[in-house]
């Protein structure tokens, strides 16, 4: 089981990383939205999707500080798993 938890945060990342990058996508495709309806003078639809495109952002700007902390999480689990066997080595 301990197995397991030390791979969590990895999955974890793995997941958000791919989260992030879909989500990316999405903005890209708002800002396309953005820029063609904004060429064809249609304003409030260029507003929207801007408004859609800056919240995607921020989204994405979250994500990124949740997967810097899945990596500080799986640095420290994997610092202290290390650390266990260093303990169980030494007392054989």
């Amino acid at each position: 089981m301990g197995h397991h938890h030390d791979r969590s945060p990895m999955i974890l990342k793995v997941a958000l990383k791919q989260a992030l990058r879909r989500l990316k996508e999405e903005e890209r495709i708002f800002e396309e939205l953005e820029h063609l309806s904004g060429h064809l003078e249609w304003e409030e639809l260029a507003s929207r999707s801007r408004a859609v495109r800056e919240a995607l952002a921020k989204t994405a700007a979250e994500l990124e500080k949740m997967i810097e902390e899945a990596q500080l999480l799986q640095a420290d689990l994997a610092g202290q798993h290390h650390g266990h066997e260093g303990h169980s080595h030494g007392s054989r």
